[in-house]
């Protein structure tokens, strides 16, 4: 079973502005480079964004994905893979339960992994109740 993730339309709309805002930056550094040392600073600049959006887009994960063995969370650069056998059990959660737990976004069905070391993990999912089922299922 794979799931894409659903994030909040804010954190979606805060990124597009964000993302606006610095091509803006760019585009009245590029018209306005008189001098040398002006073309240097755009291009740190534009290098420093490049990475910047590589390592913050890079870590958003986008997909969730729940197999015969592992629940997993998927991202560009590094994935998450759970164990069944070190799972205690899934749970549909509201948003105010997401607090104080480890997690990466603000999902809009967000599901809370509960590990037999008592850590919980919150992964979002486009169907929750369906995915906590799921878990559930394979775990007792």
């Amino acid at each position: 079973m794979k799931q894409k993730i659903s994030y909040n339309s804010i954190i979606s709309g805060v990124s597009i502005a964000i993302f606006i805002a610095f091509v803006a930056i760019f585009v009245l550094f590029w018209v306005f480079i008189n001098k040398p040392f002006d073309n240097v600073f755009f291009w740190i600049l534009v290098g420093l964004f490049v990475l910047c959006f590589c390592c913050i887009f890079g870590s958003i994960p986008y997909s969730v994905d729940a197999d015969d063995d592992y629940v997993g969370e998927y991202r560009p650069f590094k994935s998450r893979r759970f164990r069944y056998s070190n799972i205690k059990s899934a749970e549909v959660a509201d948003r105010d339960a997401q607090k104080g737990l480890r997690f990466h976004g603000r999902y809009k069905n967000p599901v809370v992994i509960t590990f037999k070391d008592g850590s919980k993990y919150v992964i979002g999912s486009e169907d929750s109740k369906q995915l906590a089922d799921y878990i559930n299922s394979r775990v007792s």
